[in-house]
């Protein structure tokens, strides 16, 4: 009897890919539809063909009016007071909606609706994968479904969220860096600052470590992918930085343009808005400095730790926040299973379903009764992950990686 094991053929592996990626693409072309004033896409998707077809700056007033006149919307504003811009990303995101703004706006949107839901799922294993868990494939299944499901996952998903596409970059960058391809980490870290207000904290933080450790490959290919979208970007509009920066100022001067978790926390106390908003994302940016410098020319373990805590401090004060933000705190949830399990085996199993399961009910408890009435999203949507994140990262701290030395002796490093 032949002993030869049974082997797929790759041409019916891909043919399966494929048949899945066409399905999955129909699917977001039948029931997926924007929500005016919520959807990335329309406004990248009109930055670029605009720009592409017309030779318009994506910072124009007329994109905006282009935009809202798709949508079905108006915004009156007093007499004097410009129109806010919509886009108002970097000209080099334009580098990520352009390949989609060349078809119809329509099947455009379902192509990038299949990009963000399989971009997702890679950032999720990619997140479970950088714990170290060694689960079986049934087990990741189950971790990507409750992710998928989990409120917060699925409401990015269905917005098609620039941001979703920017995580799996950085998770990318990691998973990358730690199997030694730095010069990919590189070049993904620097391609995740077509939004900068959600990744900048983390590629700061990344690059200065590199600094500190001497990887070359990584900072090398870093500044040359910057150089490199710079050069092109400025060739083809030298004046796009001021625009950009113009487009920032203008939409500064709206009551809620931080719109950060910890903002959003300040502004629900009206009479002590002001001293709360400075307090908390002053405070919590120098918490989160000290830990950069006493992570500089450590470990890698130290360097994954301080990773987590800058994704974890990005949900709380990077502006512009919604709850796709909080989507940065999965590999703490992650992580915080993975040590159950290891340490505590059958016991750490039934904490781990317990936990995904009350974040899961809760998280659509807490929506629930706004989509049912048309409220705001509730703020614990957008505080809650990342503030339990916070206190998972220092429970792991002191008592999984056992310090040898007290915080205080620590910080004698730096001098």
């Amino acid at each position: 009897m032949s002993n030869r094991g049974y082997h797929l053929n790759p041409a019916i592996v891909v043919g399966l890919i494929v048949l899945a990626v066409t399905g999955l693409t129909w699917a977001n072309n039948r029931f997926v539809r924007p929500i005016p004033g919520q959807d990335d896409f329309t406004t990248g998707w009109f930055a670029a063909n605009m720009f592409l077809m017309k030779g318009i700056s994506p910072y124009d007033v007329r994109v905006t009016q282009a935009i809202q006149s798709f949508e079905g919307s108006s915004q009156a504003l007093p007499t004097g007071h410009p129109l806010p811009p919509r886009f108002t990303e970097p000209f080099y995101a334009l580098l990520i909606f352009a390949p989609f703004s060349l078809v119809d706006i329509h099947l455009a949107r379902a192509l990038w609706q299949t990009v963000i839901e399989l971009s997702y799922l890679l950032a999720v294993s990619g997140f479970v994968s950088l714990t170290g868990w060694k689960i079986s494939p049934w087990a990741l299944g189950i971790l990507v479904g409750w992710a998928i499901f989990w409120y917060n996952g699925a409401h990015a998903m269905y917005l098609g969220q620039l941001s979703i596409l920017v995580i799996f970059m950085m998770v990318a960058a990691m998973v990358l860096f730690q199997g030694g391809n730095e010069g990919g980490a590189g070049f993904l870290m620097a391609l995740s600052l077509v939004k900068p207000e959600l990744s900048l904290l983390v590629v700061m933080f990344f690059f200065a470590w590199a600094l500190s450790t001497h990887r070359v490959r990584f900072y090398g290919s870093f500044l040359a992918s910057l150089a490199f979208l710079f050069t092109v970007t400025l060739i083809l509009v030298p004046a796009w930085p001021l625009q950009w920066v113009g487009a920032m100022v203008n939409s500064a001067g709206h009551p809620d343009w931080y719109s950060s978790a910890f903002s959003r926390a300040a502004f629900a106390l009206p009479g002590i808005k002001k001293p709360l908003f400075a307090v908390l994302h002053i405070g919590f940016g120098l918490f989160l400095l000290v830990e950069w410098l006493l992570a500089l020319k450590k470990d890698q373990k130290h360097f994954y730790w301080a990773w987590l805590l800058t994704l974890t401090i990005s949900a709380l004060i990077v502006p512009r926040s919604n709850t796709s933000v909080t989507l940065l705190i999965l590999p703490v949830v992650f992580q915080l299973a993975q040590i159950w399990q290891t340490r505590w085996r059958k016991a750490g199993t039934l904490l781990t379903s317990a936990m995904l399961v009350l974040i899961l009910s809760a998280s659509w408890a807490l929506a629930l009764p706004a989509l049912q009435h048309g409220y705001p999203e509730p703020l614990a949507l957008f505080i809650l992950p990342p503030l339990l994140g916070l206190v998972v990262l220092i429970w792991i701290r002191y008592w999984v990686i056992r310090p040898s030395r007290l915080p205080l002796d620590l910080m004698r490093d730096l001098d």
